[in-house]
C-alpha cells in the first residue's frame, strides 16, 4: 500500500498489492469481498479496489455523525467515492440499518462508467446485482481528526490491515 510520507508523485499497480478478503469473522450475512487497498493518506483517507462476485455484498457501514451501534462498520462522517470499472452494482442507503441490510431502503443502480459520491449522514451497503464479477474503485475522505473506525463481528486483524495507522 502506498504511504503518504512520500513527498513526490508515485504510482501503485493493483497487481502489486496483496488482496484482503473475507469471510469477515465468519459473519453469515456478509460475503467475501476482495479488497485491494492501494493508497492510504494518514489522517485523510484511502483509495483501493473492491471485487465482488455476483450476489456478493459489502458489510453495512455508517457515515452518520453518531454511532448507533447497529452497522457492521462505523467510520464517522465521511465522503466516499466509487467508480464502476465492470459489473453491475446496487447501492442501498438510508437511515434505517435493517432496511439497508435487507435491501428495502432507497437504492441506486450502478453500471460501468458510473461515478458515485456517498455523502456523510447515512448507512450504506453495496451488492453485485449483475451476472458477472464486478470491480469498482473507491476513495474515502474522513472528517478531519476523525480516526476511530468501529467494527462489529469482524476479525480485528482485518480492520488493522486496512487501516494500519489506527491505535489498537
Amino acid at each position: 500500500m502506498g504511504k503518504s510520507k512520500i513527498k513526490r508523485p508515485y504510482k501503485v499497480n493493483i497487481n502489486d498489492v496483496r488482496s484482503v478478503g473475507g469471510p469477515y469473522g465468519g459473519k453469515k450475512d456478509v460475503n467475501s469481498v476482495v479488497l485491494r487497498p492501494l493508497i492510504e493518506i494518514e489522517g485523510l483517507g484511502d483509495m483501493g479496489a473492491a471485487i465482488l462476485e455476483p450476489g456478493m455484498t459489502t458489510c453495512t457501514f455508517s457515515g452518520e455523525e453518531e454511532d448507533d451501534g447497529k452497522s457492521d462498520h462505523y467510520y464517522g462522517p465521511f465522503h466516499e467515492f466509487y467508480y464502476i470499472i465492470c459489473g453491475e452494482f446496487t447501492l442501498y442507503w438510508g437511515k434505517g440499518e435493517s432496511k439497508v441490510r435487507k435491501g428495502t431502503s432507497e437504492k441506486i443502480v450502478l453500471k460501468p462508467g458510473d461515478a458515485l459520491h456517498l455523502t456523510p449522514g447515512w448507512k450504506y451497503r453495496c451488492q453485485n446485482t449483475g451476472v458477472a464479477p464486478g470491480m469498482f474503485l473507491y476513495g474515502m475522505a474522513r472528517a478531519p481528526g476523525f480516526e476511530q473506525v468501529k467494527q462489529r463481528g469482524f476479525e480485528e486483524s482485518t480492520i488493522y490491515y486496512l487501516y494500519p495507522h489506527l491505535k489498537r
